[in-house]
């Protein structure tokens, strides 16, 4: 869910970068950021057209503001992060929503091991959570999800560590008859073991398995199970490389799906260009309750043009299809895609202003028309440095 929202906000220009702030260790630490900004969207919903969901274009003016407050020391790391945007549109005045966000962060590191809990609170609406997923993007209801994950992590040697991961996420979809949505719970709980090779080099081995329940449905036996071994690469100073690939099983009303899961990424980090390119499939649970087997195409470059003028360009493909309680594929497979470039200018060290365009096209195989938007936004924005608390 965090992935997913996070590139919905690079795709309407609203994704702040995270400035290169000092951190006072042994002390209470805070910091704030701000960003206005002016969109476009001649298709709102992401919609096909009908009557029920017509084609909505509007302008809108957004106000995204945060804050950091952080206390660090040698082992210990305290952190909350909350956040509020809110849009508000002409002429479309129903869509107008705001959308919070908390984050609370506990760590503690030890000489050979670390431990971490985090708690996230989300909530937003369906414009923006359920796209590229279900399709269902064409509505404004609003959404909430509360996960808190566990994350364990051991050094054995200077070959071998270790981790478990838990997980537990609830979704609360609000008025949403008639939308096809319903309430679901996913709980996972993940191994992994990582073996170095080398200064540059690394196997890994991944087992986890996850329990989707939807009450709502009155199904609370739906499982997912998975196996991959995987390998990383740092080929040079500024070039790294992983693949995975492995096992999947779906579990539901006694029947089974088997498939696979896989990775291959590979990234490019320098002064003058950050290259990010992906392929993933995995399998997720999504607001119809359902398990979908998600392939997920992503390409990410930045481009400094000077020292204060610089290039963003996002390319995000996914391909969604659910697996129905039999094992099978559900012919309602979704099909999303954006193209989205932004230049930005660095006015001062806490100042920037960017401009960012991008087409997005939605298909749903039982919709007979693709739903289609052009959207743009000027962005003004002020990234605070990390202060001290006395």
């Amino acid at each position: 869910m965090a992935n997913r929202m996070a590139r919905v906000l690079i795709s309407s220009g609203l994704l702040m970068a995270g400035s290169a702030a000092p951190v006072y260790a042994g002390a209470w630490n805070y910091a704030g950021r701000t960003q206005l900004s002016s969109t476009y969207d001649d298709n709102i919903l992401l919609s096909a057209g009908n009557q029920y969901a017509p084609v909505l274009s509007a302008t809108a003016g957004a106000a995204d503001v945060s804050g950091r407050l952080q206390f660090q020391d040698d082992t210990l790391l305290l952190q909350l992060d909350p956040r509020f945007l809110a849009t508000r549109y002409s002429g479309q005045q129903t869509l107008n929503h705001t959308e919070k966000f908390l984050t609370m962060l506990s760590q503690l590191t030890g000489e050979r091991s670390s431990n971490s809990l985090t708690l996230t609170g989300t909530e937003d609406t369906t414009l923006t959570s359920e796209i590229g997923l279900t399709g269902l993007s064409a509505v404004n209801k609003k959404h909430r999800t509360v996960t808190a994950n566990f994350d364990s992590n051991w050094r054995f040697n200077e070959f071998i560590d270790a981790g478990v991961q838990v997980s537990a996420n609830e979704n609360r979809y609000f008025d949403k008859q008639g939308t096809g949505l319903v309430d679901y719970n996913y709980n996972t709980a993940t191994v992994n073991a990582n073996y170095k090779l080398s200064e540059r080099s690394q196997f890994f081995l991944q087992t986890s398995a996850g329990k989707l329940q939807v009450p709502d449905l009155n199904v609370y036996d739906k499982t997912n199970l998975s196996a991959v071994l995987g390998y990383t690469e740092q080929f040079s100073q500024r070039w790294l490389g992983t693949v995975y690939y492995g096992p999947s099983q779906v579990r539901a009303n006694g029947s089974k799906a088997n498939g696979t899961v896989y990775n291959a990424s590979l990234s490019r980090k320098s002064e003058l260009t950050n290259l990010n390119l992906s392929y993933t499939r995995d399998v997720t649970p999504t607001g119809y309750g359902l398990f979908g087997r998600r392939d997920q195409f992503q390409l990410t470059l930045n481009q400094p043009l000077s020292d204060r003028w610089a290039t963003n360009w996002t390319v995000t493909s996914i391909s969604t299809r659910y697996i129905t309680a039999n094992g099978n594929l559900e012919l309602n497979t979704v099909n999303y895609g954006d193209v989205t470039g932004n230049l930005s200018w660095s006015i001062s060290p806490t100042w920037t202003a960017s401009f960012t365009a991008g087409y997005t096209r939605q298909t749903v195989k039982t919709v007979t028309s693709a739903a289609e938007r052009n959207h743009a936004a000027l962005n003004i924005s002020w990234n605070g440095l990390m202060h001290r608390l006395n």
